[in-house]
């Protein structure tokens, strides 16, 4: 039996400020010519990024058209690659774990790349999206890449690009996916863990011949505009990672979901395993998870699975873990994995955030109905931990337009924990009735229209 002591991450902040996207806003101006004394060539480099993000309009129509162009993006990758000769046996060098799923994904990376650095790796992490600047999505040994690198290697890829491809230059992902793969193999990691965006049959990522294991976290309902409104539906697409000879091992899922999951490691001549429960294991010592929540349970017995196997392939020992044959079974943790779940970090992943100015926030991602229920038994456990009886509770909930709130937001109302002074949701859709005010309480619900980028 193992059992988790409270988690960890928690942050005290200081007031401060900060644009979205790390730069200048004054400088940012959409559209206008740039000159290098008035800004710097890093914030030019996040200004012409910016300029290759689809509109809501473009973005409509593209979902109209979804399955033609979904079906010509990994060809056009494999065009932008082979501009940057960038070959298959340059990505296959990168001893790449790749991750599908809906919810845990970028927890999962997040406690794989620990696990892998603290033994010593040099470690790659491509994720998305990001919360502050833009190159958090591409890590260096857990770093986000400074903006001097960051500068030369996007005007390396753009300036080819555009060169060779300007009357169809890739969108904001894919170009990032490109940057991130040049980045690796120029710094010579020595593993790369590679977060899926959006669903995994043609996504960009999956242009990879070669992982050394594939991951499908847990299925959720989402995106569905794109992969179906069926789990069934969903699973085929984060299955479509899967490659011949490559194991692949996934979270615990529904009947109907684990049956495609199956089908399709089959049908690709693909091992495949499921995750055991965190039960399963032996730590060698109580640990608490880096990243908070009961819900990482799944995401931290996955990333094990995934670096034990990562490990057998490419014939990395790992101390204290016994060699042996891939079954998806628990194991031994010894005490450096252990440190390393500790150290984990997730911004935005059930955080706690406490200002010098006596405000405790409570921070998450959560935009599925699972990670909601996830997220509302997890505040719920934090507001019961800060002991305070008289504290004005007050939710910020803001959800984009391919989401629906009142579908999201009904999690929150679990119990009296829950009753908030002020709700304030931003949302494109319209007004909603939610019973999430505290009877006596003079503040209305307001809804805010959400901007469309």
């Amino acid at each position: 039996m193992m059992r988790f002591l409270p988690q960890t991450n928690r942050l005290l902040l200081p007031s401060t400020s900060s644009t979205a996207c790390g730069v200048n806003q004054l400088r940012m101006t959409s559209g206008s010519a740039v000159t290098s004394s008035s800004v710097s060539r890093y914030e030019e480099a996040v200004r012409l990024l910016n300029s290759l993000q689809s509109n809501a309009a473009t973005i409509k129509k593209l979902r109209g058209q979804r399955e033609n162009l979904q079906a010509m993006n990994l060809p056009q990758c494999r065009k932008y690659l082979e501009s940057l000769k960038i070959f298959d046996n340059d990505l296959n060098a990168l001893n790449i774990i790749h991750v599908s799923g809906t919810k845990g994904k970028g927890s999962t990376c997040a406690y794989a790349e620990a696990i892998l650095r603290h033994q010593g790796l040099k470690t790659g992490l491509y994720t998305s999206p990001h919360l502050v600047h833009v190159r958090e999505r591409i890590r260096i040994d857990g770093d986000p890449v400074d903006e001097k690198t960051f500068a030369e290697e996007f005007f390396h890829v753009y300036d080819i690009i555009k060169k060779e491809h300007s009357e169809n230059m890739p969108a904001y992902f894919k170009f990032l996916t490109l940057l991130a793969f040049r980045i690796f193999i120029k710094m010579n990691v020595q593993v790369v863990i590679l977060e899926v965006g959006i669903g995994g049959e043609y996504d960009c990522t999956n242009v990879i011949e070669q992982p050394k294991v594939c991951g499908v976290t847990t299925l959720d309902y989402d995106h569905i505009s794109i992969l179906g409104s069926k789990l069934s539906e969903i699973a085929w697409h984060k299955a479509g990672i899967f490659k011949k000879g490559v194991p692949a091992i996934y979270s615990p899922t529904t009947p109907e979901a684990e049956e495609v999951l199956l089908s399709r490691a089959t049908d690709k001549s693909t091992s495949i395993y499921e995750a055991p429960p965190v039960s399963a294991y032996h730590f060698a010592r109580q640990i608490s998870p880096g990243i908070s929540g009961i819900h990482q349970f799944s995401n931290i017995s996955l990333a094990l699975q995934l670096v034990r196997v990562w490990s057998e392939k490419c014939e990395f020992a790992l101390p204290g873990i016994e060699k042996r044959e891939i079954t998806g079974k628990g194991f031994d943790v010894p005490l450096w994995m252990c440190d390393a779940i500790e150290l984990c970090r997730w911004p935005g992943r059930s955080q706690v955030v406490t200002t010098d100015g006596n405000i405790t926030y409570l921070l998450d991602g959560a935009h599925t109905p699972k990670s909601m229920e996830a997220c509302s038994e997890w505040a719920a456990e934090e507001i019961a931990h800060l002991k305070k009886e008289k504290v004005k509770k007050i939710l910020l909930f803001q959800c984009t337009a391919d989401r629906c709130p009142s579908t999201l937001i009904q999690y929150l109302k679990v119990g009296n924990v829950h009753r908030f002074a002020i709700v304030s949701i931003f949302s494109p859709l319209g007004s909603l009735k939610l019973s999430l005010v505290q009877p006596n309480s003079t503040q209305a619900l307001i809804n805010q229209p959400t901007p469309q980028i």
